[in-house]
């Protein structure tokens, strides 16, 4: 009976401690690339309900992330830091005062962006999503294109071929493949590299 007690107290000490594990996400802003390449924030959040929230986006571009702490705000500068991860373990990156969703950092990154562009005839908004790529963490983000994609890895032509011969639209470029996990032009360009 004794031994039953103790294997109790041990099993539920064990589920608490994993347990305050699974609640504290690591979120919060990376520095600079070497931070976010090494799965590191420099400035910490707190995933608890009401504890910290970070806000960077408004209508209108702004150079400033508010982060709240309770009811006390802290106002920091974009330029100042790579990116952040919110509590959804969802990585971002800063660019041109915009955040941008990483999608994928094999051979080169992949970024999402989604906003309100104006309608055909300019009446109202609708939500766009856009690609984006860039050849490096700090690298410039260009719009994820046939043509860009041909200018950006102008010296590996089996790229080029494959990117004209198998993607007959832009569009293509985007399509993820369950199956083999990754983007079509991820597995385009590994492809070119063996």
């Amino acid at each position: 009976m004794k031994q039953f007690i103790k294997m109790l107290v041990v099993l539920v000490l064990a589920g608490q401690a994993g347990r305050s594990d699974a609640q504290t996400a690591v979120a919060g802003l990376f520095k600079d690339e070497t931070d976010f390449r090494a799965n590191r924030v420099s400035y910490p959040l707190s995933c608890d309900p009401g504890a910290r929230a970070i806000q960077t986006e408004k209508l209108f571009a702004n150079d400033k992330i508010i982060v709240r702490n309770g009811d006390k705000k802290t106002a920091l500068l974009k330029k100042d830091f790579f990116g952040y991860r919110d509590c959804r373990g969802i990585a971002y990156r800063f660019y041109q005062n915009e955040a941008y969703r990483i999608l994928d950092t094999t051979d080169f990154y992949l970024y999402t962006r989604t906003a309100l562009e104006p309608n055909a005839g300019g009446k109202g908004f609708s939500s766009a999503t856009k690609y984006y790529f860039s050849r490096s963490p700090n690298g410039s983000l260009e719009l994820l294109t046939k043509g860009n994609l041909e200018t950006a890895f102008k010296e590996n032509a089996r790229f080029r071929n494959s990117v004209g011969t198998y993607a007959r639209n832009d569009n293509e470029l985007r399509e993820y493949d369950p199956y083999l996990k990754q983007y079509k032009v991820k597995y385009l360009f590994e492809e070119s590299e063996k």
